[in-house]
């Protein structure tokens, strides 16, 4: 039995690291979609904005162009950081979902192998029990003769 009490202990710790992968990952996706979010809000906006500016007639139209110009290189700027940032989380996750499936798997051979354990144990006992019932038998039935 200590082996199955041994194995329980490694079949919670190893639980438990399951967990927290899971854990990592969640927090890793909700990362994601909020970085995929902001990247898709920077994009929404700058395409209002040249909508906006090819709309609206000005008087200083040169001033009005150098001040475009330099806010959409802002804007291209801030959308190719979110982009690099969105990429380096996509690695992220795939790296930390691997660890996950890891864990899972590694979680449920320790279980498949104190299933094995706890159900040669039960057999063993069980034979055990026989064995001593099948010995009672025989002395009852040496002592009647």
């Amino acid at each position: 039995m200590r082996q199955a009490k041994r194995l329980e202990q490694v079949a919670q710790w190893a639980a438990e690291q399951e967990k927290q992968a899971a854990k990592a990952l969640a927090a890793c996706a909700q990362k994601l979609e909020e970085a995929k979010a902001k990247l898709e809000t920077l994009q929404r906006f700058r395409a209002e904005y040249l909508q906006k500016f090819t709309t609206c007639e000005s008087v200083s139209l040169a001033l009005r162009l150098a001040e475009w110009h330099a806010f959409l290189s802002q804007l291209s700027r801030a959308i190719e950081a979110q982009e690099g940032m969105l990429e380096r989380l996509r690695q992220e996750y795939a790296a930390r979902q691997f660890a996950w499936q890891r864990a899972h798997c590694r979680c449920l051979g320790i279980e498949k192998v104190r299933a094995k354990l706890l159900c040669r144990q039960k057999l063993a006992a069980e034979r055990s029990l026989q064995r001593e019932q099948d010995d009672r038998a025989a002395r009852r039935k040496k002592e009647t003769s």
